[in-house]
């Protein structure tokens, strides 16, 4: 994690111990921090979807639940989808806590407290639906994770580390935005927030998009490739101007620098033997001829162009027309750039030119012009350079790396080229082709493909306001400054773990257990719900706590509240001896001797309302063991699978004697119901879905539990 802060740039791994604050208050933002062992001072307020914002000097910072909130409501709006996204939100966390299989591990709504609370656990293993039903979000004492620390922590310098923040209900997200709002896959899988059950750190701080479409963040995840050092792939990240002035630098304008190696045509191509016909090249640069046709043919260099109608270079069909003529014509337009689809320069152009041949090409000439001690390397070079604006897939990555190749290789024999660009074509570079030898038929085309693919470039340059010919320039002599990373570990350093951190990271033996998800035995038994770990020790530090509400209302001015604690027990497999033979007489006990039976201690003269409900369940003679309700048909399922389904038997025959319900109503669809009950038909078919606890159920969704039986009895 590298933040490109105030003071330079830094390594990020975990907030400061001020942080974290008392249970009833919002801890700050996991990354509004400088690094260096200092928060940010800012203030709090509130966006205009709900979502929480933490305003410093340096920009808004969220916690992943509202940064979610941000991004969705401007993504919905985009959609032309009026809607709050917090309800979208809301409505994926009740379908995530009726589809789970365990509600340990049920997960609060939007405005509950514990999201904006910093407890980081491990990233869960897998990411489909039944990985979605079995993911822990709890800890064993009912802590909620709100972030994940790095993968790998224990093989890295950098430690373990709060990474991002957990979105473990991204699969529902997507199933709302598909279901309710006819959202297509692919378009809300462009959004790595909609797309992973984990929000990136550079969504959650200040950020803006520059004229690249590239997000450019006060901190961001990177992929380290120079200990210590700032890459200039990292730079394309930093916030705009934090380097100073670097040029922009396009496939059109550099292309005049490549050798004639990358203008050689490759015969075996275009349904020839060995070769395939490359129809994305094809369409890509229609597309781009396309995108600018209509600034003028001005743009367009007024010169003849020789091209090959029949695309085969051993059948050669020769025709020469203007390129003005040849561009606005389909059928010869589509002549040439089969013609010319034969190079890899074209590709370059065009194309995802970091494969393939020329990435073969770009290789061989590294060794060659790209390692030499005169001067700065290519990497410091690349540093003064970055891709321009996009104009297509995988365009301008590599204009960087050929310029900056360029200018290392030092200025040719003419002062626009370089001697990269100089180069003469080889025995080895042939061979790098998979050509044997030189071919005299395809050595007199480089001249040709040359010159109509640098027109092609010097179009595309032209019509977009960009450098034609893009000069070497000044050639840079020392490093760019300002590279090194602060906190970067020194070579075979490990960093140690913070003090303060330890109350608040969680191992995947911490989790509480969930179906399906193997979870390592516990040396101790877990803490009740609302004890704090009891690794908080003396840090000074408010220990992690239960969940708790924000401080804010719901739109009727009801104070919102946190839902209570679920305990879990793992029923036995069949009832003791001595509990049936004292069953009758459940019924007859009085308030000493059913505490008694019940192993609990003593209480008022009278039983509570729960206390008398539970003596009235015990003594029903119509209770039965959940293995009555399980079918042979079901014995080569798994056993939480038999469970769930027994279980929705015995709900089923419970319904059905329900009194309070009337059985002489029938509907036939969702939308009859859904009008009888006040629910939507998407709501009605997801509760319909859902199995375990139909209460629990009820309560997920925020009804009462004869909705929940309507419900079934009518869609069975």
């Amino acid at each position: 994690m590298i933040g490109y802060t105030p003071q330079g740039p830094t390594m990020f791994r975990n907030p400061p111990a001020p942080h974290f604050k008392p249970p009833q208050n919002m801890d700050l933002p996991l990354f509004a921090h400088d690094g260096r062992g200092k928060s940010l001072v800012g203030e709090w307020s509130t966006g205009e979807h709900g979502e929480q914002l933490y305003n410093t000097e340096l920009g808004a910072f969220q916690h992943g639940i509202d940064a979610l909130a941000s991004h969705l409501g401007n993504f919905l709006r985009r959609q032309g989808i009026n809607r709050n996204p917090v309800d979208v939100i809301n409505q994926a966390i009740k379908q995530f806590n009726a589809t789970h299989t365990d509600k340990a591990h049920q997960l609060p709504m939007f405005d509950n407290m514990a999201w904006r609370k910093l407890r980081a656990g491990m990233l869960p293993p897998g990411d489909g639906d039944r990985e979605s039903a079995t993911r822990p979000t709890r800890t064993h004492n009912n802590t909620l994770i709100t972030t994940y620390t790095n993968k790998d922590a224990k093989h890295t310098p950098f430690g373990r580390f709060m990474e991002s923040y957990a979105i473990p209900f991204h699969q529902q997200l997507q199933h709302v935005l598909e279901d309710e709002h006819a959202v297509e896959e692919d378009t809300w899988k462009k959004h790595t927030w909609l797309k992973f059950p984990y929000i990136y750190a550079h969504f959650t701080v200040p950020n803006v998009i520059d004229e690249n479409g590239h997000i450019r963040a006060y901190v961001r995840s990177n992929h380290q490739e120079h200990p210590g050092q700032v890459t200039s792939k990292m730079m394309g990240g930093a916030p705009a101007d934090y380097f100073g002035d670097i040029q922009n630098v396009h496939t059109w304008e550099t292309l005049h620098h490549l050798p004639d190696i990358f203008f050689y045509p490759k015969l075996n191509q275009h349904g020839q033997k060995g070769g395939a016909t490359p129809t994305d090249l094809y369409q890509a640069a229609h597309s781009m001829i396309d995108q600018i046709m209509d600034k003028g043919i001005e743009h367009i260099p007024d010169i003849n162009v020789t091209y090959n109608q029949s695309g085969k270079l051993t059948q050669p069909d020769m025709v020469q027309r203007p390129l003005r003529e040849v561009l606005q014509t389909p059928d010869m337009r589509e002549a040439l750039i089969k013609d010319l689809g034969h190079a890899p320069a074209m590709m370059y152009l065009f194309g995802r030119s970091f494969q393939g041949d020329f990435k073969k090409l770009y290789n061989l000439m590294m060794e060659n012009y790209g390692t030499g001690e005169d001067g700065i390397s290519h990497e410091d070079h690349m540093r003064y350079l970055q891709a321009g604006e996009k104009g297509g897939k995988g365009l301008h990555t590599t204009a960087g790396k050929i310029m900056a190749l360029a200018r290392k290789s030092g200025v040719g024999e003419n002062e626009s080229r370089s001697k990269f660009g100089d180069h003469q074509i080889t025995s080895e570079e042939l061979k790098t082709l998979g050509i044997k030898h030189h071919n005299e038929t395809a050595l007199g085309q480089v001249d040709r493909y040359r010159g109509i693919i640098e027109a092609l470039a010097d179009h595309q340059a032209s019509a977009r306001g960009h450098n034609v010919k893009m000069g070497i320039g000044d050639i840079p002599t020392e490093p760019m400054q300002n590279l090194d990373i602060f906190g970067y570990p020194e070579e075979g350093a490990s960093m140690g773990m913070e003090e303060h951190m330890s109350p608040y990271l969680h191992d995947m033996s911490d989790y509480a257990p969930s179906e399906g998800m193997p979870i390592p035995p516990q040396s101790t038994p877990p803490v009740s719900v609302d004890a704090p770990p009891s690794s908080a020790g003396n840090t000074g530090m408010s220990a992690p706590s239960p969940a708790l509400p924000l401080p804010v209302s719901q739109p009727g001015g009801t104070p919102l509240t946190p839902s209570p604690a679920v305990a879990v027990r793992r029923p036995p497999l069949s009832l003791p001896q001595q509990f049936q033979e004292r069953r009758p007489q459940v019924a007859s006990f009085d308030p000493a001797q059913f505490r008694q039976f019940l192993g609990a201690r003593e209480g008022p003269s009278e039983l509570s309302e729960l206390e008398q409900a539970q003596q009235r369940a015990l003594a029903d003679p119509r209770q039965q063991l959940l293995t009555q309700y399980m079918k042979s048909e079901d014995s080569h399922l798994p056993i939480m699978d038999r469970t769930l389904k027994a279980l929705e038997r015995m709900q089923f025959h419970e319904a059905s004697l329900d009194s309070g319900i009337n059985h002489g109503a029938v509907f036939t669809d969702a939308g009859q119901i859904a009008k009888h009950v006040g629910l939507t038909s998407s709501e009605v078919n997801s509760i319909n879905e859902s199995m375990g606890d139909w209460h629990k159920i009820a309560k997920a969704y925020h009804v009462q539990p004869k909705v929940v039986k309507v419900i079934k009895l009518n869609m069975k």
